[in-house]
């Protein structure tokens, strides 16, 4: 063969492998209205990038941003929370879902998102989290994270698909709205359900020791270890692991924890789906 035409060919392949696996990009019609949705490498991702996190295309997190997006609140309303699934083809065939939830549900807050506002959301939560605190350089100090954000990227360039979809949008004044094919209307009910019985039990305590006994019980609630996010008892594990972190505090010494809990509790938006 050619030499010329031998590394013309060698150069094409190194190309084709260097490029990332591209993100489609899906929402459903009754989110559009509140969602838009910014695709990496398009002028308009390259703008609102340096908004939501200046810098952050030269930190250890950079190698992900080929699988991110970012979300812009299309609507004239706060949004209080907000789902998105990236769905991955992995070369063996299987599609495997990443999931990222964001909700804020006090009442003494406007919301998560105001109109207009951004948010990146990159397939690796741990990222996610790290830009809402705005501490992407404290994450990528750490020599774990950046051997999985490494390993994660080197994997995701080897997909045969990834797609994006919006599941689900919760509006200001708790409306939910979307297909939600991952259950997450589902935990925040039985969360706010089991917050609410929690809060209950405290208030008709009357005494610390009587708030102590009541959290005693629940934190012995059976807890459910399935998986499956439609059929899981979220309200059955969120009595136990609060009750049991309420204690924690209390035997730290936080003894206005419980009150503060229960304050907290009486703040919450309600979610129910539109």
């Amino acid at each position: 063969m050619n030499v010329r035409i031998f590394l013309a060919l060698v150069t094409v392949a190194l190309a084709c492998a260097a490029q990332p696996t591209p993100v489609a990009v899906s929402i459903p019609t009754e989110l559009t209205t509140y969602l838009s949705v910014l695709s990496y490498g398009t002028p308009e991702y390259d703008s609102a990038l340096g908004s939501v996190s200046p810098g952050l295309s030269s930190t250890g997190i950079s190698p992900l941003l080929p699988y991110s997006v970012i979300l812009r609140n299309a609507s004239s309303e706060f949004l209080r929370g907000f789902n998105v699934v990236f769905w991955v083809q992995n070369g063996g065939g299987t599609t495997l879902p990443y999931s990222f939830a964001s909700v804020e549900l006090d009442g003494a807050k406007s919301g998560l998102l105001p109109p207009g506002g951004l948010r990146l959301v990159s397939i690796l939560p741990a990222a996610n989290h790290a830009v809402e605190r705005n501490d992407v350089a404290g994450l990528t100090a750490l020599p774990p994270t950046m051997s999985a954000i490494s390993a994660m990227a080197a994997e995701l360039g080897h997909s045969l698909s990834i797609q994006l979809t919006v599941e689900a949008i919760v509006t200001q004044n708790g409306a939910f709205i979307g297909p939600d094919r991952l259950g997450l209307l589902s935990r925040i009910q039985g969360e706010q359900s089991a917050d609410a019985f929690i809060a209950a039990k405290l208030n008709a305590a009357g005494s610390l020791p009587a708030m102590v006994s009541a959290l005693e019980t629940l934190s012995a609630t059976p807890t459910d270890p399935s998986p499956n996010p439609f059929t899981r008892d979220f309200y059955s594990d969120r009595l136990a692991r609060t009750a049991s972190e309420l204690l924690t505090l209390i035997n730290a010494g936080t003894q206005s924890q419980p009150a503060n809990f229960a304050s907290r509790v009486g703040r919450k938006i309600t979610v129910s789906r539109q």
